[in-house]
């Protein structure tokens, strides 16, 4: 990105008016939604991208395609997993029926510093799970949908 002349890490504020939740159960056709959040997973190949974004609320899929995004689609191929971003599209739902944002512009909101374990392969060492809790968090679902459980009854 830097060698295209791209700071990812000049975006200091981003507005949002939705959740990945809240989109996954209810959206408005004609509407434009704005989303940030971390890219969990990456798929396609040439032109078409499938991304889950993960915000605090949950997760959601997105779209993006070359067409729409024009020279941008090149940062894409730079982004990772851990990656931050902001969205901002209309949904519609794929064909296998999954929710979907159907990417129109994006911006970087910032790069991880250090690349997120191995989805298959997960952080399986109990002992780095202890102590490298924060990426555990991240990457299991479970474990942090545990610890929110725990701050709201405590």
């Amino acid at each position: 990105m830097r060698s295209r002349g791209r700071d990812p890490f000049s975006q200091t504020r981003y507005d949002v008016n939705a959740r990945a939740a809240e989109l996954r159960e209810k959206w408005d056709e004609d509407a434009r939604y704005r989303l940030a959040g971390r890219i969990m997973a990456k798929r396609g190949t040439g032109k078409t991208l499938f991304v889950d974004l993960h915000d605090r609320s949950g997760q959601i899929q997105l779209y993006v395609r070359k067409d729409e995004v024009g020279d941008a689609f090149a940062d894409w191929e730079d982004l990772d997993r851990g990656d931050f971003v902001g969205v901002k599209g209309y949904m519609f739902r794929s064909k296998m029926g999954e929710p979907t944002l159907h990417v129109e512009t994006f911006t970087v909101l910032g790069k991880a510093v250090a690349p997120l374990p191995d989805k298959w392969h997960g952080l399986v060492d109990v002992e780095k799970r202890y102590r490298q809790r924060y990426v555990d968090l991240i990457v299991n679902t479970e474990v942090r949908d545990v610890f929110i459980a725990r701050s709201r009854v405590l």
